[in-house]
């Protein structure tokens, strides 16, 4: 899923075009690229929130990934949003 949503310049070249690190050794990792080409890997608890069909939400940085299930095709959809994340406001859901 989050080789799905990375760079794809970044994927074949084997590294990050803005940072340089090693992308296949970020595949099993649950970090991000400094560069933003590769999402954070989802916990334990927000991988199942994810696939029951709830949006997740985490914050990184000044990076907020939104994770959700398409209801229509069922794929996976990310979403990065620069800012930080106010509960409260749900309109971006």
């Amino acid at each position: 899923m989050r080789i799905d949503h990375m760079n794809r310049e970044c994927y074949t070249s084997g590294q990050c075009v803005k940072c340089g690190c090693a992308t296949t050794a970020l595949q099993m990792c649950d970090r991000a690229c400094e560069g933003n080409c590769y999402p954070p890997m989802l916990d334990s608890q927000q991988w199942k929130q994810f696939k029951a069909g709830n949006t997740i939400i985490y914050q990184e940085g000044n990076l907020q990934y939104l994770w959700k299930l398409q209801r229509l095709t069922g794929k996976p959809l990310l979403t990065i949003v620069s800012g930080v994340f106010n509960p409260n406001n749900k309109s971006s859901l």
